[in-house]
């Protein structure tokens, strides 16, 4: 699910990439960002979708340490998301936005401690590599 967004640099100045979280263990963690496949229209929708959702602090447990700003949203749109692997400090690596769930409740978006044991394998089945945690 989407807990929040970074804001861009040149001319994405307004957005560069979703903050992706997930509950696990009952507590909603940070899991990664993703800001490819984002059109100038694309980009306006979102931003158009998150603004009433804006919060001052961090709805995850584990916000990340980045230099770029970040605004905070309530934790309440899900989206699917591609990556390539997880990494060992349970980070999703190269993902890509590739749409809005609206038909997902954001309390269903779990990651499975399988998946975060077998990086291996999901680079290995493309068709793994899809998932709604964002």
């Amino acid at each position: 699910m989407v807990c929040g967004f970074t804001g861009g640099k040149g001319s994405r100045k307004h957005f560069g990439a979703l903050l992706l979280g997930a509950y696990r263990n009952g507590k909603l963690q940070y899991f990664g960002h993703s800001g490819t496949s984002f059109s100038e229209n694309g980009i306006r929708e979102t931003i158009e979708r998150l603004k009433p959702l804006f919060i001052d602090k961090p709805s995850v447990e584990n916000p990340p340490k980045i230099p770029e700003k970040i605004q905070w949203v309530q934790p309440k749109l899900v989206c699917e998301v591609a990556y390539a692997e997880w990494t060992e400090d349970e980070q999703l690596r190269q993902t890509t936005f590739l749409g809005w769930r609206d038909d997902k409740n954001p309390g269903e978006v779990m990651i499975q401690a399988i998946a975060l044991n077998l990086p291996s394998i999901t680079s290995y089945l493309p068709e793994l590599n899809k998932t709604s945690i964002t």
